[in-house]
């Protein structure tokens, strides 16, 4: 399978045999050959766009709101005639709504793909919410300079909104998971964790520190004033015309000034279904036909950050009907969900994992979720719901699946309660997928491929890819472009359950499960090397 495949999209590089729209030395925009007809005399033509050539000026013609909301964006604008790309050709009312917005212009409108228009206009937001930031920033420095001394800026302050504000902008344009605010002695760096590597972001100076960490606070309905202990709170907020909620964490600091961590939710991309998440059918397949199950426990491992929520979420959007009782418990609830009942953790009020878990059991529920099971109470509990005709959906902190039993006997289950109760779990982590628009290919050597233990019954393909050392502009010089799930899943069979009670480890569970057809992560994560998807390097950096 090709890169394209992979994306389900042509690579924006691949140039070659297709005529310019409009001149030889247009990169910006190329002609498919394609057209739709819009009316008996009007035709759209078809074009292939390279976002990260479009000139920063057309980004000034319209609103962002309004390209995001009709799925449009400007790439050319010369001789007062403006070229828009639109996702939908067919889409007449917003061809008027643009003609009117553009009165003083003539204006050409093309096609492309879906895609293709959300990378420009990513790449449009980030530009300009930078571009603000920055703007700040030289004010603040410059301010600081004519008065020849440092002064915080205070939390009210319009400046310091306008600051965090397009500071988060960015974050979301990136669709970074987390922000960090890293005070230190001289300044405070902003680093953002994107596919799940810290990248820095920019660097402001020591007298906004304490002004940013108490707008959070105040946001996030924190003490102000405690500086001496970490604080957890939570808000959201409306950023480039996405639902975002953000989750804080505030660090006390050998310098001073607090640290702070804000993770981030865009709750319009966290609803998925669960064969959307993307999974390999060999997994995806045999998963749902466990949630089926009217009764039991089902587990989903692995390390923090590995996207557990996201898959047990996609799993109630499976099972969670309009005649079924759902009941849940976390700690945060991160996943807002229509027509369940959710429940937050707060351990000021007494309302924990276990004390919650007592009261579901008296609350008729047919399918209950737990955040996580970290204790022998919560343990113990969701076993005895499994076995009392309820399915229990939750997450354990383990490696790989085999090591969920294990993990339970240590938490005080007996093996045959275990045996009993459990139907599967799913292990899962998260790998950088390859930018679509700079991957690489080449032939792998024989050492290379040894060193990676590359399983016999996966094809090997005459070329694989690799990231591009130096990027390019689609995805900000790393080589990589999003993630992609790899997993295992380890039925409970009579094998295993034999093996649980004998209490093997969780290296013999894994052997038997192997005998009887599971797929490892590692099996896993090289199939997606093969099929394009990802890179040898990938695999290695995230150990499965």
């Amino acid at each position: 399978m090709s890169l394209d495949e992979i994306d389900g999209m042509d690579n924006l590089d691949n140039l070659s045999n297709i005529d310019d729209l409009s001149n030889e030395k247009d990169l910006v925009l190329r002609n498919t050959g394609n057209v739709t007809h819009i009316s008996s005399n009007d035709l759209v033509e078809h074009v292939e766009i390279r976002p990260d050539l479009i000139a920063i000026s057309c980004f000034e013609i319209i609103e962002l709101s309004l390209a995001r909301k009709l799925k449009v964006v400007p790439v050319k604008f010369e001789n007062d005639i403006v070229t828009i790309a639109m996702a939908n050709p067919s889409d007449l009312s917003a061809m008027d709504d643009l003609r009117y917005k553009l009165g003083n212009y003539d204006v050409i409108f093309v096609a492309s793909e879906e895609n293709m228009i959300n990378a420009a206009i990513s790449r449009w937001s980030r530009t300009v919410a930078q571009s603000a930031e920055s703007e700040v920033i030289k004010e603040f420095k410059t301010e600081a300079t004519e008065s020849n001394k440092v002064e915080e800026m205070d939390e009210d302050s319009g400046k310091m909104s306008k600051l965090i504000l397009k500071m988060l902008e960015q974050a979301v344009s990136l669709n970074a998971s987390d922000v960090h605010i890293e005070p230190n002695e001289n300044e405070v760096m902003v680093r953002f964790r994107v596919d799940g590597v810290l990248q820095p972001h920019t660097k402001y100076p020591l007298g906004v520190a304490n002004g940013i960490v108490n707008f959070f606070k105040v946001q996030g309905d924190m003490e102000v004033a405690d500086r001496r202990r970490p604080q957890d709170g939570r808000f959201g907020k409306i950023i480039s015309g996405r639902e975002v909620d953000f989750r804080i964490v505030t660090i006390p600091t050998a310098h001073g000034p607090e640290g702070i961590v804000i993770r981030l939710f865009d709750q319009s991309r966290a609803r998925l279904n669960i064969d959307e998440v993307g999974f390999h059918k060999h997994i995806v397949d045999p998963f749902i036909k466990v949630l089926e199950s009217p009764h039991g426990m089902i587990l989903v491992t692995g390390p923090t950050g590995s996207g557990k929520t996201t898959t047990l979420y996609a799993s109630l959007g499976l099972i969670a009907t309009p005649d079924r009782k759902v009941l849940t418990i976390e700690d945060p609830v991160e996943i807002r969900f229509q027509g369940i009942t959710q429940v937050q953790v707060n351990e000021e009020a007494q309302l924990t994992f276990s004390t919650a878990l007592k009261s579901f059991l008296r609350a008729d529920p047919d399918i209950m979720l737990v955040g996580e099971i970290r204790d022998s109470e919560t343990a113990n509990l969701a076993a005895q719901a499994a076995l009392t005709g309820h399915l229990v959906l939750s997450t354990l902190h383990t490696n790989e699946a085999a090591g969920a039993a294990t993990r339970l006997v240590n938490l005080g289950l007996e093996p045959f309660i275990i045996t009993s109760a459990l139907k599967g779990v799913l292990a899962q982590r998260l790998m950088r997928k390859l930018c679509r628009s700079c991957a690489e290919p080449f032939e792998a050597s024989e050492e290379e491929i040894r060193s990676v233990k590359w399983p016999e019954d996966i094809e090997m393909p005459d070329m694989l890819w690799r990231a591009n050392k130096n990027g390019c502009p689609t995805c900000d010089h790393s080589g990589y472009k999003g993630r992609l799930v790899v997993g295992e899943l380890i039925l409970i069979s009579d094998a295993v359950a034999q093996s649980i009670i004998e209490m093997n480890s969780s290296i013999d569970i894994e052997k038997i499960a192997i005998t009887e057809g599971m797929k490892t992560l590692h099996y896993d994560a090289i199939k997606w090397v093969a099929e394009g998807a990802t890179s040898l390097e990938e695999v290695k950096r995230a150990g499965v």
